[in-house]
């Protein structure tokens, strides 16, 4: 049976869960990028076992010529064996879920292109502007994908998008 919790806790031994030894579960090492902690998180439970996990922040951005509070997704992340069950969706509903009971317009995601298909059948759209984000060498711009959701009735602002600190 699946359940979900919404926390502000994500402990080691969760995530080692989760992760269950892949070297390199995002495929984003090689980036070698400095990333946001996240400030809450969707655990995924199945059978008394955690399989999946979604991290959210709240933060704003500019895109264009306007300052955006945005949900920022990440490390969505579902165990290996458990992939394909639909978890991590679960985990995505309940973070917009959470993020439109906040009054947050908008959720934020950084993916590897090869996941843009699976984010755009749930709603997110890909930015075709690029996305500078900072570092602790100065900003960069982000060499993967970035996606928005609207989660109100509102569109994205147009125009570059730069966040306010590190990615998430």
């Amino acid at each position: 049976m699946r359940t979900l919790t919404f926390t502000n806790a994500y402990p080691e031994d969760v995530r080692t869960e989760i992760v269950g030894g892949e070297e390199d579960p995002f495929l984003l090492a090689d980036l070698k990028l400095e990333w946001l902690a996240k400030d809450w998180h969707v655990l995924v439970h199945d059978d008394g076992r955690v399989v999946a996990h979604v991290g959210l922040v709240r933060a704003h951005v500019h895109a264009g010529d306007e300052r955006v509070e945005v949900g920022g997704y990440g490390g969505v992340l579902t165990k290996a064996s458990e992939r394909g069950k639909g978890h991590a969706r679960a985990a995505l509903d309940v973070a917009d879920e959470q993020l439109r009971a906040w009054g947050v317009a908008f959720g934020f995601l950084f993916c590897r292109p090869q996941l843009v298909p699976y984010y755009s059948a749930l709603g997110w759209q890909e930015l075709a502007e690029p996305v500078q984000v900072q570092q602790s060498s100065g900003p960069i711009v982000f060499p993967k994908s970035a996606m928005v959701k609207p989660l109100a009735d509102r569109a994205w602002p147009s125009g570059p998008v730069r966040l306010e600190g590190l990615p998430w």
